[in-house]
């Protein structure tokens, strides 16, 4: 890799970290998405994007992994739609609880 070229990938990575999206993560995920495979949280993402039962903020916060800013991470990232995550968790807790004696496939959660 040549200098220009680790520059421009340095900037692109900054970007991402701007816009509070881990480079790291979006490339294990596009990756991922190359390869055909699908990981948990890519499911998970395009789940919450057909079912809309929550905003795309809520969504974002519960299925980031980091925050990017220490000091939000401390006093705003586990706060923030503290509601809306939380009836998230409990909605899935109750499809858990709901199918425990069934064998449910992803194919299934995906359309409920």
């Amino acid at each position: 890799m040549t200098l220009p070229q680790a520059r421009a990938k340095r900037d692109k990575a900054k970007k991402l970290l701007m816009k509070g999206i881990d480079p790291k993560a979006k490339q294990k995920e596009t990756q991922a998405e190359n390869l055909g495979a699908f990981t948990f949280e890519t499911i998970a993402r395009e789940w919450h994007a057909s079912n809309k039962r929550w905003s795309d903020d809520a969504i974002e916060c519960q299925l980031s992994h980091s925050e990017p800013n220490n000091v939000r991470a401390s006093y705003i990232h586990t706060s923030e739609h503290f509601d809306e995550r939380r009836l998230m968790i409990q909605w899935w807790a109750d499809f858990l609880d709901a199918n425990k004696n069934v064998k449910v496939s992803s194919f299934d959660v995906a359309e409920k």
